[in-house]
């Protein structure tokens, strides 16, 4: 007997850690005379009273879990997330050749002439040297006094000439990026747009607009068609990107991804650049920003874009350029009241090699700005497209409320992170800095992804704007989000 009561205290000591299984360990046999002592109803009472605090945190987090998921399933029952072609289209604009609007900028030229401006030597140059957003304001002041344009845009330019928003003097000049003046200001040039052929491809007001709004509420936008094939092609011959990456003849055609992009053909291509450096693993990133090849190849290909991008940046900061060339009138307003001024950040071609891994989550900046990724090869998901989350964005702004809530509609319609959609030379695909994002991993063997990546951000808040704690939050909340998405997509729908 007393061995098997050994055996039985000693099993129920090993299943008491289980929670189905409290109950207050036996220390010997049961007492006589019958009945248990008042010493032994207290320590079951307490027995009781512990195995009832000891459930209350795990059925709270049931509780709280299965209500997550509830609402979740209901989340998706009510608002299914489009598939990822159906959200895509949705967020890709197509550019064309539009007589109407080369004539429209004709005009408008025209009307510059009539107040005495030159538009080649003067208001062309200032665009070009001080990023500015001159043409912009010149077309938002046109369009918001369209039955007295001449004599409005008269008084406006007399108002710039007079407050030096036109000066170029105090521009940086141009110079080759080095580890001294990373995001700082080198003198890169900005593409002007008006007056460009009437065969050039541009976007209406109408698509203008609505790609804004895409910007806005996703941050996201896809732009078909829109970038210059011939800039493309002369920028792919500069670099020596030989096409030919598969093996199916048949499927080889002048964009294709080549099998080997070698790093001595990007250094030949451009003076006064390093080595391109290798962050994460097969990713190269060649540095041209203040070079030759940026200012002759890459630059221009921007142009179409512009309208575009002062558009954004004229609501981001409406105390900076181009908004506060507008705002003249106001009392005590001067070109030195609006000193925020776009520049561009960041130039580079980015390379991603076969078998090269996921790039970590993060921000290219915690502060207002775009980045823009311009296809030199056809792109799709075995090549390691940008993986976005939509809505991010706006969880580094004001008012967290509403960001959360705008955040959560974008993230929710499109079913979680979404990788880049296929595109190819001619496109162009604009995310807000802020966006969390990576690049995902090349998994062909013999197809290298090139594309131009430039970043334009103020002056003011310089990348990344962040400090080290940021960015180990920022990866943090990429992979919570990128698994709550994969969850979601996961759940049934009925």
């Amino acid at each position: 007997m007393p061995k098997l009561s050994i055996m039985m205290s000693s099993a129920e000591s090993l299943l008491l850690p289980l929670p189905w299984r409290r109950f207050p360990v036996r220390q010997g046999g049961a007492k006589s005379g019958g009945g248990k002592t008042k010493n032994n109803k207290s320590q079951a009472a307490s027995s009781s009273s512990s195995s009832s605090l000891d459930w209350a945190p795990q059925a709270a987090a049931a509780l709280a879990a299965s209500a997550v998921c509830a609402g979740l399933w209901a989340q998706k029952a009510l608002h299914p997330p489009a598939e990822k072609a159906a959200w895509w289209n949705a967020r890709s604009i197509h550019g064309a050749a539009i007589p109407s609007e080369a004539a429209r900028e004709q005009e408008l030229l025209g009307s510059l002439s009539a107040c005495g401006l030159r538009w080649e030597e003067e208001l062309k140059l200032a665009a070009t040297r001080s990023w500015s957003g001159v043409e912009f304001a010149i077309e938002s002041l046109v369009a918001s006094n369209a039955t007295k344009t001449t004599r409005t845009l008269c008084k406006a330019i007399e108002r710039w000439r007079a407050l030096g928003a036109l000066e170029i003097g105090a521009r940086t000049n141009l110079r080759p990026e080095n580890s001294l003046s990373v995001g700082k200001d080198v003198g890169v040039s900005a593409p002007t747009y008006l007056g460009r052929p009437e065969g050039a491809v541009r976007l209406t007001k109408e698509k203008e607009e609505e790609a804004f709004q895409r910007l806005d509420q996703d941050g996201i936008v896809l732009l078909r068609d829109l970038v210059d094939l011939e800039g493309i092609r002369a920028l792919r011959k500069k670099l020596r990107l030989s096409a030919g990456s598969y093996l199916d003849t048949e499927s080889q055609h002048e964009f294709a991804c080549p099998r080997h992009v070698a790093s001595g053909d990007l250094l030949a291509a451009s003076k006064n650049v390093e080595l391109p450096p290798e962050p994460s693993i097969g990713r190269r990133h060649l540095l041209i920003r203040g070079t030759e090849l940026s200012e002759e190849f890459v630059q221009p290909l921007l142009a179409p874009l512009m309208p575009l991008l002062y558009r954004y940046f004229n609501e981001l900061r409406p105390q900076g350029f181009p908004a506060c060339l507008n705002r003249f009138d106001e009392p005590g307003s001067s070109s030195a009241s609006c000193p925020p001024r776009p520049f561009v950040a960041v130039s580079q071609i980015l390379i991603t090699n076969p078998g090269s891994v996921h790039q970590i989550w993060h921000r290219d900046n915690r502060h207002p700005g775009l980045t823009i990724l311009l296809p030199l090869t056809d792109i799709d998901d075995e090549v390691g497209p940008t993986q976005l989350i939509p809505g991010t964005h706006r969880l580094v702004t004001s008012g967290r409320g509403a960001s959360l809530l705008a955040t959560f509609s974008s993230f929710f319609s499109a079913g979680g992170a979404v990788a880049a959609a296929p595109a190819g030379a001619g496109d162009a695909l604009l995310y807000d800095s802020r966006l969390l994002h990576r690049g995902m991993a090349n998994s062909s063997y013999t197809r290298c992804r090139a594309v131009v990546a430039v970043r334009v951000d103020f002056d003011d808040t310089p990348p990344p704007g962040s400090t080290t704690l940021q960015l180990q939050v920022a990866k943090a909340e990429g992979r919570l989000l990128h698994l709550l998405g994969t969850f979601y997509r996961s759940l049934p729908t009925f």
